[in-house]
């Protein structure tokens, strides 16, 4: 009985972590992800790609180039990758204040790239608005 080998095929990795098969050979090729092992149809990708490409998009979004990126990943190890995406939160110095009571304001929503959203409050105003519509229009493209 054959048994999965371990990892992803590109299209899984693409999927799994909402990047395209193009925009991971990049990555590999400017030496951000690790290069597979194997070449051809069958080539699998580490599972800790999915970590990464996720600390990638992370760091771009704060502004980091690819060559910063690939210096920051260098001798990383998976809990630092980690750490980038779901960085720990800061202890509190004092006792959280209390809740507002809730009130109906309603949000629109921009998705700018997996796991990054920009909300917009109905009613900011058109030059908040607009602002919001170049940032999800700008960085959308970039980073999707």
């Amino acid at each position: 009985m054959p048994t999965a080998k371990p990892g992803y095929l590109i299209d899984e990795l693409a999927r799994v972590s909402g990047a395209t098969p193009r925009a991971i050979r990049y990555w590999v090729r400017r030496g951000v992800l690790a290069s597979p092992h194997a070449r051809g149809p069958n080539t699998r990708y580490a599972p800790a790609c999915v970590a990464r490409i996720a600390a990638l998009r992370v760091l771009q979004a704060q502004g980091a180039s690819l060559r910063e990126v690939r210096k920051r990943f260098d001798n990383a190890t998976p809990a630092e990758i980690e750490a980038i995406v779901h960085p720990a939160a800061p202890a509190p110095t004092h006792p959280p204040a209390a809740a507002p009571p809730p009130h109906a304001e309603r949000w629109q929503r921009f998705a700018i790239a997996p796991g990054l959203e920009l909300h917009l409050r109905d009613g900011a105003g058109d030059a908040v608005a607009a602002l919001a519509n170049e940032i999800a229009t700008r960085w959308g493209s970039r980073l999707g």
